[in-house]
């Protein structure tokens, strides 16, 4: 909350010598909710780290996700400035053009209440995104995490044989990916915040069959949390992660089911 001192009368500015305290400094951290002008979904998931991914849709494509990672700060207590990197699905594309985005937020934030931020995207020599939008907090943030909880074995409803995933207590990670490339995952997951949702995850991909190379000793990281989805099976878990460096962007967002 920010502390404003009037001076008495109205219209007057505090006496010389009056301390004026600053702003208390408010977090960032929730997962956001927003519905776009044209109606579509807007998710940032962002830590109290200040870590962030993203889930959107440029317009027009409306059916294709765009996902965002960067990172925002918070100054003189309520401004909010970060910056993301994205892949953007152009619409009305066959097949869907994907474009690299370089994106900015600036806004400010009431911390747990309100995320009012200017959200804007550049690829291709132009702006593809420029919206000034006011999120909402999910409930879903304010649940504290730990290793126990995640800690068991997972699996993909899509090829479950070959989609294998086993997390100890302390937070080693290891599995099978078979998902556009068949890989070996080796990592970690570890606390941000008991107090909130978000668990980050790091794993590294080896051993990969895909031709091309693209996943073979990829980096992905971002958040693992309890599925929001309450169609899942009890005891899912959702992984949102990205790889990003100056020649490519890659996302990993799946559900994985425990068995």
């Amino acid at each position: 909350m920010l502390a404003l001192l009037a001076a008495c009368g109205g219209g007057g500015s505090a006496q010389p010598g009056t301390f004026v305290p600053a702003p208390a400094q408010q977090s960032p951290g929730s997962h956001w909710f927003v519905k776009d002008p044209e109606g579509n979904a807007f998710h940032l998931f962002i830590a109290e780290t200040g870590t962030l991914r993203a889930i959107f849709h440029l317009s027009g494509a409306a059916s294709r996700n765009t996902f965002g990672a960067g990172s925002v700060t918070v100054t003189n207590g309520n401004q909010v400035s970060g910056v993301m990197q994205a892949l953007g699905v152009l619409p009305a594309t066959t097949p869907p053009n994907l474009v690299p985005l370089s994106c900015s937020l600036s806004g400010s934030v009431i911390e747990r209440a309100q995320l009012a931020i200017t959200v804007s995207c550049s690829g291709n020599t132009q702006i593809l995104y420029n919206e000034f939008l006011t999120f909402r907090p999910q409930p879903d943030y304010d649940i504290g995490s730990s290793l126990a909880d995640i800690a068991g074995n997972y699996t993909l409803p899509f090829r479950p044989a070959s989609n294998m995933l086993n997390i100890s207590g302390d937070g080693t990670l290891f599995g099978m990916y078979d998902n556009g490339a068949q890989c070996t995952l080796n990592g970690t997951v570890s606390i941000i915040d008991a107090r909130y949702r978000f668990l980050g995850v790091e794993w590294t991909m080896s051993s990969c069959t895909d031709p091309i190379g693209v996943f073979e000793g990829a980096v992905m990281s971002g958040f693992a949390m309890p599925s929001p989805d309450p169609n899942d099976p009890p005891g899912s878990y959702y992984f949102l992660l990205t790889r990003s460096n100056s020649n490519s962007f890659s996302t990993i967002s799946v559900n994985y089911e425990r068995t």
